[in-house]
């Protein structure tokens, strides 16, 4: 859950797998990088409150149609970890959100 670099190395010919580019930009996968979430099973999410500022509450969220809605509120302990157990659908698309970061979505597959 994190990448070989944080920051794209200047030369081209180098690694570019960092959530930020060499001037800083961020890239898609850098709300992943901030609030972390992984489907461990059909019932359960993993996920870490690691971004700057992030609280270690948060909310996790399924999109409904144009909107997110709230599923549950899950606390963080040491390090920032969560698990969360719930009913989960195959299908629905879920994040993790914390004060006004919003990470990437996954899909429950």
């Amino acid at each position: 859950m994190i990448p070989f670099l944080y920051r794209d190395e200047p030369q081209l010919a180098r690694f570019q797998s960092g959530p930020v580019t060499v001037t800083n930009a961020q890239k898609p996968a850098y709300a992943a990088f901030q609030l972390p979430l992984a489907q461990v099973s059909r019932t359960q999410l993993w996920g870490q409150f690691r971004a700057p500022a992030a609280a270690h509450t948060g909310r996790l969220e399924r999109r409904v149609g144009s909107q997110w809605t709230t599923i549950a509120t899950v606390h963080a302990g040491a390090g920032g970890f969560f698990n969360w157990h719930g009913r989960l659908q195959r299908g629905w698309q879920v994040r993790l959100h914390a004060d006004a970061l919003a990470g990437a979505p996954i899909t429950i597959g």
